[in-house]
């Protein structure tokens, strides 16, 4: 690392005060910056936090790196399957510092020099606008990506029942007729009966693997303690036949993260858009202002998810990815 850059491991180290309240209160940050701090994280063992901090010589915080060392395959040996290294966001800088290009070079200097050892990839998924800040990504490697995603305005229930197309309104009635239910999961064995759908999902269809069951068992019981989190099922006649899987920073914004339907098996109960409408659902009742769908893919790439998020309504935003690839230059 270099002078002044302190990397933590929250899991096996805990991080000192000044940089714990430096994040917690920083203006742009975000549920999985706050998680990452947890040395019982939620997403873990699946994702492992790592956080990247540089520190002047007076104590005080210039700015940090929230990340995820995201596995792939078993866990007995954790750093031979971390995949990628993924930051839900942008560094956070602090704001009273003149020298914020600087700050930024360093962190993603050392952000740099630790993934060259461990992983195969680095990706930022921003979440606010970074144009600022582009040149200096790409003078440290990283390519810059358009990547659109969905942000939802929730002032109140009814507003956005109303803001829904006419078609999943006649979706969700139909649904609720057939006797589809939402609600939250109330036991490890409705968490199980989602996972196995959207690991099939995963496995099939869209060719990516997700984490272990046991990452989402120790996200519902957290969230259950923490209120950071909830997993909403759709059920017919007390069977899952869908659900979504939702990060929450209460009072502020709450995330899709995992979405999935047997919609080919119950095409008159639309699970996947009962699932959405779960979520939608929850903000509303729980006074959270906005939904994030965490993305609708590349602009100019046909993308069938987009299509179905974009008929629950919400304003398209393109902050981009950046990616830095190590899989030439990581050391044997």
């Amino acid at each position: 690392m270099l002078n002044g850059v302190k990397l933590y491991l929250p899991d096996k180290k805990s991080i000192p005060n000044q940089i714990v309240t430096f994040i917690k209160t920083h203006a742009h940050s975000n549920w999985f910056h706050l998680i990452a701090l947890d040395k019982n994280c939620p997403l873990s063992p699946g994702f492992l936090p790592l956080v990247i901090c540089l520190i002047e010589k007076d104590k005080s915080v210039s700015g940090a790196i929230c990340a995820f060392k995201i596995l792939s395959g078993e866990i007995e040996n954790l750093e031979s399957f971390i995949s990628r290294i993924r930051i839900y966001g942008s560094p956070l800088i602090n704001p009273t510092k003149e020298n914020q290009g600087e700050i930024l070079n360093v962190l993603l200097q050392s952000l740099n020099h630790y993934a060259s050892f461990y992983t195969k990839c680095v990706e930022f998924w921003n979440d606010s606008e970074t144009d600022s800040l582009k040149s200096l990504f790409l003078s440290q490697g990283f390519q810059f990506s358009d990547h659109l995603n969905l942000i939802k305005f929730i002032p109140d229930k009814q507003i956005i029942w109303n803001s829904l197309s006419t078609s999943r309104r006649r979706q969700i009635r139909k649904a609720t007729e057939n006797g589809s239910v939402i609600r939250e999961a109330k036991s490890e064995d409705e968490v199980i009966q989602l996972y196995q759908i959207l690991n099939n999902l995963f496995t099939s269809k869209i060719k990516k693997k997700i984490p272990s069951l046991i990452t989402f068992i120790n996200f519902f019981s957290t969230s259950n303690i923490t209120g950071q989190g909830v997993i909403l099922v759709v059920l017919l006649n007390k069977t899952v036949i869908g659900g979504i899987v939702c990060p929450v920073m209460k009072n502020k914004v709450m995330y899709e993260w995992y979405i999935c339907g047997l919609d080919k098996d119950h095409p008159k109960n639309y699970p996947s858009v009962m699932a959405t409408w779960a979520g939608l659902a929850y903000a509303a009742d729980n006074k959270i202002p906005f939904f994030n769908f965490l993305g609708l893919g590349k602009p100019e790439t046909p993308y069938g998810v987009r299509d179905f998020k974009l008929r629950f309504g919400g304003e398209i935003v393109n902050y981009g990815r950046y990616t830095k690839s190590f899989i030439e230059t990581r050391n044997p």
